[in-house]
């Protein structure tokens, strides 16, 4: 066989050029791909890095961040706050820290025991205490075991001891944290039942604040005692039932008390009507009590003189009959004990007198200094003298052309309800005369929208009504039920007014003479910028402007509502 030509280049040698240039080729390409992959992190930490120096929320001062934080849990209450917290501890570890190093964010724990265990242990709340620095701090320590320990006046305890939560280890623990931490406490809060309470080495001593909730008593007709350690408590509340020689005993035993809620008094023997031993109450100011029939025995037994704020709910529950409720017992304990009562309510569950309720309103116009005051009748009052409305008594002096001084000068929120009102010729006197003197009063908000005539259902009269439609728009509020403006209106045909300050609307859907159906009505503030499907309330269902007949679009001149 011929051999090739020097000149023709073998096909089988091993070195190909233009493979070594695409080996090459793909070397650079891998180099610089990975490169770009390496400046592109480059890039991406540069950018991180940038971003956070100019982010305006991690550029806040840690001073400004904590305070934040500190008005976010502080507008919380109760076990919110520990939530609160909790909520921040989901943020960013530089928020975190700001947390963690910031004490008076952990000035508020509540503990809660079932007697078994604790929600927050031993460990977690002296870390909570720790991290409040050297403040002072608000602890609420509550048993909330659900078997009943102890109850009410007059009944059986239906658990014998055996059944009986005992305080184990880990509550006594929590005690002697407490006890450790005395000084720094600002404000105590105890809810305990008493068995458990009064048989406790913990002595809180004198604190600023030391507030004590027992949710379960029993007690006896002669005595209901605190345990010594616990005398200097300030505020107070017993959801029992108890007599009157054990609230006055009560109030004996705690000499530093500010503040009683929540107190419901019971005589459990009416006939006996004995008087009581006189207590003075020097260091209460905050006093919410619901009184029976026999309320005159208690409250002719007790004098306050730093009273500030007054509960009052008196309810007759002897009789098929009820006894007259005399006011002038609750005025007479007023003006002897103090001339600065401030807050006044009165709810009003009973059978009042014309003599005794004109003697209780004469003394009411003495509380000189009072700037709250509400005054309630409940739906099952009763007039003794038929034909009587306590309203005209209460309001008879705005009729007159002069009423002279103006009712209780310094009276700021003035709140009356009654389910029997009819003629409202009365509110109506009192709305005109202290929308135009107004340079004798200081009252700004008059709340009459729980008034109302339940037996009869009937409408505003046509003369009060017209009173309330042009009543000037002065800094004074009066607040009426809006259902019953829009009835009052339709009932009388009143002209709609032609310029006033606010608007409002009627919704009214026709219906046919059927007893199955009826009309609605609904009086609502309709704002510049909101619809009419918005300022009809109740109804899902969407509503053509068009629909509504002008007829039913009602402009009342009333101010603030």
């Amino acid at each position: 066989m011929a051999s090739l030509p020097t000149s023709v280049p073998c096909i089988h040698t091993p070195i190909c050029e233009a493979c070594v240039i695409l080996h090459g080729v793909d070397e650079e390409i891998i180099r610089i791909t990975s490169a770009l992959q390496n400046l592109a992190k480059r890039r991406q930490e540069v950018v991180t890095t940038l971003n956070r120096s100019h982010d305006r929320v991690t550029r806040v001062p840690p001073e400004i961040t904590s305070h934040i934080f500190y008005l976010y849990t502080h507008n919380l209450e109760g076990s919110n706050v520990v939530k609160g917290l909790f909520t921040i501890a989901l943020v960013s570890k530089s928020w975190r820290n700001i947390v963690l190093s910031t004490p008076q964010l952990w000035t508020s724990i509540t503990l809660s025991s079932s007697g078994r265990r604790w929600i927050f242990p031993r460990e977690i709340a002296e870390t909570w205490l720790k991290r409040s620095g050297g403040l002072q701090v608000n602890v609420a320590l509550r048993w909330t075991n659900r078997v009943p320990i102890t109850t009410s006046i007059g009944h059986e305890d239906p658990d014998p001891p055996s059944r009986r939560a005992r305080v184990g280890q880990p509550f006594l623990d929590i005690l002697h944290l407490l006890q450790q931490n005395h000084g720094r406490m600002q404000h105590l809060q105890l809810q305990i039942p008493v068995d458990i309470l009064s048989g406790l080495g913990f002595r809180p001593g004198c604190l600023p604040k030391f507030s004590l909730h027992l949710d379960r008593v029993r007690s006896s007709e002669n005595s209901l005692r605190i345990p010594s350690g616990f005398k200097q408590i300030t505020c107070l509340r017993i959801d029992a039932e108890l007599t009157a020689t054990n609230a006055l005993d009560l109030l004996r035993q705690c000499p530093f008390l500010t503040e009683w809620t929540s107190l419901i008094v019971r005589h459990h023997h009416p006939d006996t009507a004995a008087p009581l031993r006189h207590v003075l109450a020097l260091e209460l100011s905050n006093f919410d009590v619901d009184l029976d029939d026999m309320f005159p025995l208690f409250v002719n037994a007790l004098t306050i003189p730093r009273l500030r704020r007054l509960v009052i709910k008196v309810t007759s529950r002897f009789q098929v009959v009820p006894l007259v409720i005399d006011l002038s017992y609750i005025t007479g304990m007023i003006g002897r004990s103090t001339s600065s009562l401030t807050d006044f309510s009165l709810q009003i569950a009973g059978t009042l007198d014309r003599n005794r309720f004109t003697i209780f309103s004469t003394d009411l116009h003495r509380l000189s200094q009072l700037r709250s005051f509400s005054l309630k009748f409940d739906a099952d009052y009763y007039d003794a003298e038929e034909g009587w409305d306590p309203t005209s008594t209460l309001f008879q002096p705005f009729l007159v052309p002069k009423p002279g001084p103006p009712f209780l000068p310094c009276l700021r929120r003035f709140h009356y309800s009654t389910p029997r009102l009819q003629p409202w010729i009365h509110i109506a006197a009192f709305c005109k005369y202290h929308s135009t003197n107004t340079t004798v009063r200081s009252l700004s908000v008059a709340d009459f929208s729980s008034c109302a005539d339940l037996l009869s259902r009937g409408v505003i009269d046509k003369e009060s009504l017209q009173v309330f439609l042009t009543l000037p728009t002065t800094g004074l509020t009066f607040k009426f039920d809006t259902k019953l403006l829009a009835m009052s209106i339709e009932y009388h045909e009143l002209p709609t007014p032609g310029d006033d300050v606010l608007s409002y609307y009627i919704g009214l859907e026709k219906s046919l003479e059927s007893v199955r159906t009826f009309r609605r009505r609904v009086l609502w503030h309709l704002n510049p910028n909101t619809s009419l499907n918005d300022a009809l309330p109740g109804s899902d269902e969407e509503m053509d402007p068009e629909d509504v007949s002008e007829s039913a679009k009602v402009a009342l001149h009333i101010y603030g509502y």
